[in-house]
């Protein structure tokens, strides 16, 4: 079953994602990296299954991707830090809304 072990993977990117609390470039880097293995597992269930994921590909993924493009290109640190806050709570709002949609995609089954 494709949607439960994707659940899984999701929520071990939460755990990771909630380990980080504050700007370094460290954090930067391992939440770009949390980005891209939460794009491939959205990708692999939307391809599964368009109609029930499509919008996170269509709309949070692109909202995730804009607020990281703001992130890199401010140099005010003081900027920097909120707008990376905002970059992961973006991420960390999608991610839960994506293992909310399995539950309610895998209890219809």
């Amino acid at each position: 079953m494709i949607p439960g072990k994707q659940k899984i993977k999701l929520e071990q990117l939460i755990l990771r994602s909630s380990a980080i609390e504050d700007f370094s470039d460290e954090h930067l880097t391992e939440l770009s990296g949390i980005l891209k293995e939460y794009a491939v597992i959205i990708r692999r269930l939307h391809d599964k299954e368009p109609n029930i994921f499509s919008h996170f590909v269509k709309h949070d993924l692109k909202e995730i991707k804009r607020h990281g493009q703001t992130v890199h290109e401010i140099e005010d640190i003081s900027i920097k830090k909120q707008n990376f806050l905002s970059y992961k709570q973006a991420i960390d709002h999608s991610i839960e809304s994506a293992i909310v949609y399995i539950k309610d995609y895998v209890s219809q089954q």
